[in-house]
């Protein structure tokens, strides 16, 4: 916190020899980042005033009010900003604020657009868990090999991805994910050494009914 409260007064000496929209901005982001959203919001307002089209003012704008839980008005802003520029971060922007609000048909629909514009991990991330929340596991597992793909190392998307294949009764490819999440992070070795329990005694299980099926087979056999 202390490099942001420094930088507020060299932002401030700029801005009393030459009001620039951009000054007012980067000084309303230290605010913000200082979680004084008071002066973080006189500030947009200042760089709208200054020049009354600029879109990264109201992403801003956006983007404190989603700190301040005020979803609805951040929803307006990050829709102004989208009017002016439409740029993939700011639909997932918009996207988060949906998801926050817990309408995640809105949420997929801005991170299918970001998606559209530029794919990136976050937007296939967050499409991803929409979708899962959303019990629609097998467009969640698209989206996380998506993710897989750009970034075979994270961890919490293998562990994701194989909670829905274990869901699907897709065991086998589930606990290959449960190996890999435990591989690249501690915190899953236990879940992975309890599934590949699960799965022997479903084996053991399975082995057994065939059995007791082919025993049935043969009595009939003989009859």
């Amino acid at each position: 916190l202390k490099k942001y409260e420094l930088a507020i007064e060299p932002y401030q000496r700029a801005l009393e020899v030459r009001p620039k929209a951009s000054t007012h901005l980067n000084l309303g982001i230290v605010y913000r980042q200082l979680q004084d959203y008071e002066n973080a919001n006189e500030q947009y307002d200042l760089a709208i005033e200054l020049s009354p089209a600029y879109a990264r003012a109201f992403t801003e704008k956006g983007n404190t009010c989603k700190e301040q839980k005020n979803y609805e008005q951040a929803i307006n802003y990050y829709n102004h900003a989208i009017e002016l520029e439409p740029t993939a971060t700011r639909y997932v922007r918009r996207g988060d604020v949906h998801a926050l609000s817990k309408n995640f048909e809105e949420a997929i629909e801005n991170f299918t657009l970001a998606i559209n514009l530029k794919p990136t991990v976050e937007a296939y991330r967050k499409r991803g868990i929409s979708y899962e929340l959303i019990k629609q596991p097998r467009k969640a597992i698209a989206d996380y090999n998506e993710v897989i793909q750009l970034t075979p190392d994270d961890a919490f998307i293998y562990k994701k991805r194989a909670d829905l294949l274990w869901s699907l009764k897709m065991q086998e490819q589930a606990i290959e994910d449960y190996s890999k999440a435990a591989a690249l992070d501690d915190k899953y070795r236990a879940e992975f050494a309890v599934k590949m329990v699960k799965l022997v005694k479903e084996n053991e299980r399975l082995k057994k009914d065939v059995e007791a099926l082919k025993r049935s087979m043969n009595i009939l056999m003989q009859k």
